[in-house]
């Protein structure tokens, strides 16, 4: 029971508790008006009552004083017949209910009696007297009805009066309190939910109320404190959140580098301990190898011991392969250091005894060779590139178990941001060679491992030492190159090796044609890049065929620069960071000469900016990195153009 009386209490008081200000000022408005209404009807109901009562008096004393003169003359008479049809007559009247004659004895001469009304009467004696003698009384009764009923219509009336003013005050009230107080409440609520959902420039422009313009106010007021409050805490969450992202991102480059440091300890450490294995193994191989040779010189053709000395002398040479394999990997192979052609080399391979046996060996798999005729050269030993070819192909054979194609890819390739894959490729001039297949791929971690010495998913002694991988990795580093995997399991795997270019001709290039239909006239060039190497090697190449050449180091320069002079003809670079880029630049130098002559350059495929800026007028896409007869022949045609 006390638990029901306690879930009941709340909701009685939440009942009672949920007021309305307009409400209770509506109640209280009526109840006032009716009270002060009622008060006014009764004072006029009394005060008519009073006036009706005097009127009924008086006309009583009228009535009385006038039937004393009427019946002077009957009563001395002493006419019955007369004094009868008097009382007669005067009891026709609406007021007298009652009439009484008596003679001076107390006799009475005449009685009747009217409606005997029950609403109350009024009495009235009257002497009747002749000479100054009383010859006889008469005795009236007056109905006070007449005055009940005027009393009766006027309550009624009253009662009327006060239920229709009642009706009238109840709507005028509801309608002067939603004009001049819900309206504005309403407006001030508004007001309240905008600026708390954050419209905190919401302007109370429809209240004139003076209490409830200072209320409004007071909110602008804390609305404001409100936005200055949230702005900060925005401010300082945003600043909260770009600390904690650079701090994320920092954590991650730490633990990227970390990572990277521990594979390269790992591999320096794996190629420090193959070094001394090699050094030492060389030692034992000098003699394994050379001994042989000194046994077949004189050992006689026919002799049956020939045939196993050779076998001796064959297990020593591949066993020295193997330790060159290990001084690779150790970094201490590469000796030589000239300018080499890729293509020449990766033509050399498909051509050798090794690639014809991986062609036996796998005979599904087909090889897909796309040379750049253009291709830059780069320094390095060709034995040691051979060789990473080579691996590179056979990693790519073996992992097509159904057969498959294996791609191999060379171009030119300029970097105009780093790339953070497998290796972290800084920009530059590259010669990028390509070898992909269409077999099984690698697993990611797989992929962290795969240039670990023995590291394999293949049986051992099946496919090679197990240090192919090794031995690309090393002679990648040591040519101060990059790589890169992309590999999905079930799809293939493709491998880029990033080789630093050189622009020197290698030993047995040639060039193919002559470019002296291409050389300039002492034309003015501009050349607008944001790296410096890029703006040398341009310049450089322009000036060599016969330009006047001027370089700038970013597209805000390049404006400045030809605000107060012209150039025949622009090399914008296309991403330029920070700053504007090719297009943006282009665009403000119409400005300045709207017939402005340019070519766009980048080490990235065409874009639809480079086409837009080809649109406004600029001339061919040059693809970086700069070759010196693709750069002339663009240059030299946009000129003529």
């Amino acid at each position: 029971m006390e638990n029901a009386d306690r879930m009941t209490s709340p909701k009685i008081g939440q009942l009672f508790g949920r007021r309305s200000l307009s409400k209770e000022l509506a109640v209280s408005l009526i109840l006032v008006l009716i009270l002060f209404q009622g008060v006014l009807l009764a004072y006029a109901y009394s005060r008519q009552s009073r006036f009706l009562m005097q009127e009924l008096e008086k006309n009583a004393d009228d009535y009385a004083e006038k039937l004393s003169e009427v019946l002077v003359v009957p009563l001395w008479d002493y006419d019955d017949e007369q004094i009868g049809k008097v009382g007669l007559s005067f009891l026709q009247s609406d007021v007298i209910d009652g009439i009484h004659i008596k003679d001076a004895r107390g006799k009475t001469l005449f009685r009747a009696v009217g409606r005997q009304s029950t609403e109350g009467v009024l009495n009235r004696s009257v002497a009747i007297t002749y000479r100054d003698q009383v010859i006889g009384y008469a005795d009236l009764v007056f109905s006070l009805g007449t005055i009940n009923k005027d009393l009766s219509w006027l309550r009624n009336t009253i009662l009327m009066v006060l239920v229709l003013s009642l009706a009238v005050i109840f709507f005028t009230a509801r309608i002067l309190l939603r004009v001049f107080m819900r309206k504005p409440l309403d407006i001030l609520q508004n007001g309240i939910d905008r600026v708390a959902q954050g419209d905190y420039a919401y302007e109370f422009d429809e209240i004139h109320h003076i209490e409830l313009t200072g209320i409004a106010q007071r909110i602008k007021e804390m609305a404001t404190d409100i936005q200055a409050r949230e702005t900060s805490l925005q401010v300082i969450n945003k600043e909260l959140q770009t600390e904690i992202t650079v701090r994320k991102h920092a954590e991650a480059k730490i633990r990227e580098n970390e990572e990277k440091l521990r594979k390269a300890q790992k591999m320096e450490a794996i190629g420090t301990l193959a070094g001394g294995v090699a050094h030492d193994l060389n030692n034992v191989l000098s003699g394994l190898i050379s001994y042989p040779e000194l046994i077949l010189m004189d050992l006689p053709e026919d002799s049956p011991l020939k045939p196993s000395v050779m076998a001796i002398k064959k297990s020593g040479e591949k066993a020295a392969n193997i330790v060159q394999d290990m001084l690779t990997l150790a970094r201490r192979g590469v000796a030589v250091a000239e300018v080499v052609d890729l293509n020449d080399i990766i033509t050399d391979y498909l051509k050798s005894p090794e690639c014809e046996t991986l062609k036996q060996t796998h005979p599904g798999v087909t090889l897909d060779v796309k040379l750049d005729p253009d291709l830059l050269g780069t320094k390095g030993s060709p034995v040691h590139l051979s060789k990473t070819i080579m691996n590179l192909v056979s990693n790519a054979a073996e992992a097509l178990v159904d057969g498959g194609t294996v791609s191999i890819t060379s171009e030119n390739c300029y970097i105009d941001q780093p790339i953070s894959g497998y290796d972290d490729i800084e920009e530059g001039d590259y010669v990028k060679l390509t070898v992909s297949d269409t077999g099984i791929g690698m697993a990611a971690e797989d992929i962290e491992r795969i240039f670990e010495p023995f590291y394999t998913k293949k049986a051992m002694g099946r496919s090679g030492t197990g240090l192919g991988m090794a031995v690309v990795w090393g002679t990648v580093k040591d040519h101060n190159g990059y790589i890169d995997i992309q590999s999905t399991e079930g799809k293939g795997t493709t491998i880029f090796v990033y080789l630093p270019a050189c622009r020197q001709p290698s030993a047995g290039k040639a060039p193919r044609r002559s470019i002296e239909d291409y050389r300039g006239q002492g034309e003015f060039l501009l050349v607008v890049d944001d790296v410096k190497d890029q703006r040398e090697i341009a310049a450089g190449i322009l000036t060599r065929l016969g330009y006047k050449v001027a370089a700038v180091a970013s597209g805000e320069a390049a404006v400045d620069y030809l605000k107060s002079r012209a150039a025949d003809l622009l090399i914008l670079d296309m991403i330029m960071d920070p700053g504007m880029d090719g297009l943006a630049t282009y665009k403000q130098i119409l400005q300045l000469h709207p017939t402005q002559k340019a070519i766009i350059a980048s080490g990235y495929s065409e874009s639809e900016r480079v086409k837009e800026a080809q649109k406004l007028g600029a001339g061919a896409y040059v693809k970086k990195p700069y070759l010196m007869e693709k750069l002339a022949i663009a240059v030299r045609e946009e000129l003529d153009r």
